[in-house]
């Protein structure tokens, strides 16, 4: 278990450095792009910290590609090494885990260094936008449900190969194409449902929205490790 640790810490570890420079790259082209905004458009009614946006979606995207990459390349090496899957898979759950969850705590350290900087250049307009440090929050139990899907990809793209590739390909050309669309569809779909949670849990609402969050984790894990338990190393 130690070296299934060591070895996945390692990997996540140089991974996140990577994404972390690509989140201070994009920190800064969001900044820009709004002071470009605000020095050409005479009507800005608001600051929008794009750059904190930028970020979040990288931690996202970072979050599901690594733990998907992990299943694809780590696995096969870890079971050709001698170590058990049920090692495997807890080592590098843990170990992914913890290191993206210490990124966002950056993440969340960046989007505040970013609206103290706009309210400080911009201090007319008010700091508007989706992400602000209540729903950051959200991040912290949301992250094991996506590492989660990512492992789940990964390791059906273990299990059927290239046919699987084309899939996910399809599949990512197809909610590019409709991305609004199936933006809209979620709000109305699960909207009512988020409604009908917050009115029945009042206060209590966090608190149960990251208990179903990390229960949808543990189910998707649940299905990750069945698939695993009869997966051979290619």
């Amino acid at each position: 278990m130690s070296r299934t640790l060591k070895v996945e810490a390692r990997y996540f570890r140089s991974n996140a450095i990577g994404a972390l420079l690509a989140m201070i790259a994009a920190l800064i082209l969001g900044d820009i792009i709004v002071a470009l905004i605000t020095a050409f458009v005479d009507d800005a009614k608001a600051g929008v910290p794009l750059g904190g946006m930028f970020v979040c979606m990288i931690l996202i995207v970072f979050a599901f590609l690594s733990a998907c990459t992990s299943a694809t390349r780590n696995f096969n090496i870890a079971v050709y090494m001698g170590q058990t899957r049920k090692d495997w898979l807890v080592g590098s759950c843990l170990s992914g885990l913890i290191c993206m969850e210490l990124l966002l705590v950056i993440v969340i350290g960046l989007v505040f260094l970013e609206r103290q900087f706009l309210s400080y250049a911009y201090p007319a307009l008010p700091i508007e936008g989706e992400i602000t440090m209540a729903s950051l929050r959200w991040f912290f139990p949301g992250l094991p449900f996506i590492m989660s899907l990512g492992m789940l990809s990964g390791i059906l793209a273990l299990r059927f190969g290239r046919a699987m590739i084309w899939i996910y390909t399809a599949a990512w050309v197809v909610f590019c194409l409709n991305m609004e669309r199936a933006f809209r569809l979620g709000i109305t779909a699960f909207g009512p449902i988020i409604d009908r949670i917050a009115a029945a849990t009042g206060g209590l609402f966090y608190l149960s929205g990251a208990l179903i969050f990390l229960i949808l984790a543990a189910g998707v894990m649940a299905v990750n490790w069945m698939l695993l338990r009869r997966q051979m190393a290619a």
